[in-house]
């Protein structure tokens, strides 16, 4: 099983986030939920691999919260310098952020995928 702190060890290390723990633990107990429903018999929960898939997938859905509800930096300023970064940048580089953990955890997970079909010559 997951560890939903390891998890949030993970997203706070990989992930700045300003949330608090209370905040982020449930998020990080669902994408750990999502993923051990997923996991071969012989995965080793702890490998950092699912820890980042799972810190990627809450790291998403927290841009996604944020671009509902329209929070986010859009334009920083400091002194001559000005950064203007849109938020659905921001989604798009945490999806495939969770594209590429998703990836790398994959020889963890079962092959439920079972595609038949007919080849015609």
């Amino acid at each position: 099983m997951i560890d939903p702190w390891s998890v949030l060890s993970f997203l706070r290390t990989c992930h700045v986030r300003e949330e608090s723990d209370e905040a982020l633990l449930p998020l990080c107990a669902a994408a750990a939920a999502e993923l051990d429903a997923l996991l071969r018999a012989d995965a080793d929960a702890g490998d950092i691999r699912l820890l980042d898939a799972a810190a990627a997938a809450v790291y998403h859905r927290l841009c996604l919260r944020a671009l509902e509800s329209g929070q986010g930096v859009s334009v920083f300023k400091a002194g001559d310098v000005t950064v203007n970064l849109r938020t659905q940048d921001v989604l798009d580089a945490a999806a495939r952020e969770l594209e590429r953990a998703r990836a790398q955890a994959t020889p963890l997970l079962r092959d439920d995928a079972f595609y038949f079909g007919q080849v015609t010559v």
